[in-house]
C-alpha cells in the first residue's frame, strides 16, 4: 500500500547563496573597475581592459539574476510539492492512501466540465410496443467548459441505449445533434453521423480563463419499459442539472437519484422537475425509476433498467 509523506522544508544551501553574493560583488567590482578605466595605462594590454572589465561585469550580473530566479523557482516548486503532499496526506488519513491515489489520477485525467445541464424525457406511445414499453424522448444540452488553461481538442462522445430496440420503429435513433459555435467544431463543414449509436465529435475548447463554452444538444428517441428504469450517467465532472418529465404514463410515479452518493441520494421534485446544483463525478450517474403507483401496473412487474450517457 503506498504511503503519503510530506517533504520538509526546504532552505537554500549555504554554498549556493554564497556563489550568489559573490556573482553579484564581482559583477559590481569589475563595472566599478571599467568604469575608472583600471588598468589602461598598461602596456599592450592597458587599451582592452576596461572593455573586458564591462563584459566580464555584465556576465557576472546576468549569471546573478539567472541564477536567483532559478532558485526562486525551485522554492516554489518545492512549496508546491509539499502542499500536494500534505493534502495527499490528509486525504490518505481519511480514505486511506491507494484509494485517494487512484481517485487523484481520475481527477488529473479530466479535462472538462459540462455545466448548466438540462435534460427533458418524455413518455411517447406508439403502434406495434407491447403494453410494457414506451418510447422516450430524450432531451440533453450542457454548456461544456475546460478545466485546464491551455486550448485542447477533444472528443464530445454520446451514446444511444442498445438494450431495447424496436426496428420497425426503426429505434433507437438520433434525431438531432447541435454544437454551438459551429466552428468549434474541428470538422465543421462535415455533417454529424446520425446513423450511428455512438457519436463522437472533435471539438476545440478555449482554455480556462477565457471562461468560453461550448454548447452542445442532442435529441434522441429510445425504448424503456414501464415499470423500469433509465440511467442517465456521466463520463465527465457535471454540475448543475435540470431534470423535467413529461407525459408519464397513467399509475406510474417517478423517483429520481443520483448514485453512487454514499447509498444514494433521492431528489425531491416538483410537478416532475428536479435539480441538482452539487457536483457529479465521472461514473455517478442519474437513476430516474418508473414504480408502479397504488398497484395499477402490478406488483408483480419486471423492473428493468436501461442506461445512456
Amino acid at each position: 500500500m503506498p504511503t503519503l509523506m510530506t517533504h520538509q522544508a526546504r532552505k537554500t544551501p549555504l554554498a549556493v547563496k554564497l556563489s550568489l553574493a559573490i556573482s553579484l560583488l564581482l559583477g559590481i567590482l569589475l563595472l566599478i573597475f571599467s568604469n575608472l578605466n583600471v588598468g589602461r595605462g598598461l602596456p599592450y594590454i592597458g587599451y582592452i581592459l576596461p572593455a573586458l572589465f564591462h563584459d566580464l561585469g555584465i556576465a557576472f550580473l546576468v549569471s546573478f539574476a539567472v541564477a536567483w530566479l532559478f532558485e526562486i523557482y525551485r522554492s516554489v516548486r518545492h512549496q508546491m510539492e509539499s502542499m500536494r503532499d500534505v493534502i495527499d496526506f490528509v486525504m490518505g488519513e481519511q480514505i486511506t492512501a491507494d484509494v485517494w491515489m487512484e481517485l487523484k489520477e481520475l481527477i488529473e485525467h479530466k479535462y472538462v466540465i459540462r455545466r448548466d445541464v438540462r435534460i427533458r424525457l418524455e413518455f411517447e406511445r406508439a403502434d406495434g410496443l407491447r403494453e410494457h414499453e414506451s418510447v422516450l424522448k430524450v432531451e440533453h444540452e450542457y454548456n461544456l467548459y475546460s478545466l485546464r488553461n491551455k486550448k485542447r481538442t477533444l472528443s464530445i462522445e454520446h451514446e444511444l441505449d442498445y438494450q431495447f430496440d424496436n426496428r420497425a420503429l426503426g429505434l433507437p435513433k438520433w434525431e438531432t445533434v447541435v454544437v454551438d459555435p459551429p466552428d468549434a467544431r474541428e470538422k465543421s463543414q462535415e455533417r454529424v453521423d446520425l446513423t450511428n449509436p455512438k457519436l463522437n465529435i472533435p471539438i476545440h475548447l478555449a482554455p480556462r480563463q477565457d471562461n468560453e463554452s461550448v454548447f452542445v444538444r442532442t435529441e434522441r428517441r429510445e425504448i424503456v419499459h414501464v415499470p423500469g428504469a433509465y440511467n442517465f450517467y456521466t463520463p465527465e465532472f457535471m454540475k448543475g442539472l435540470r431534470l423535467s418529465v413529461v407525459g408519464c404514463p397513467p399509475g406510474v410515479r417517478l423517483e429520481v437519484w443520483v448514485r453512487p452518493h454514499g447509498g444514494g441520494e433521492a431528489l425531491k421534485g416538483e410537478d416532475h422537475n428536479w435539480s441538482y446544483d452539487q457536483i457529479i463525478f465521472p461514473g455517478q450517474g442519474v437513476e430516474i425509476k418508473f414504480v408502479p403507483d397504488m398497484g395499477d401496473l402490478g406488483s408483480g412487474a419486471s423492473d428493468p433498467a436501461t442506461s445512456a450517457s
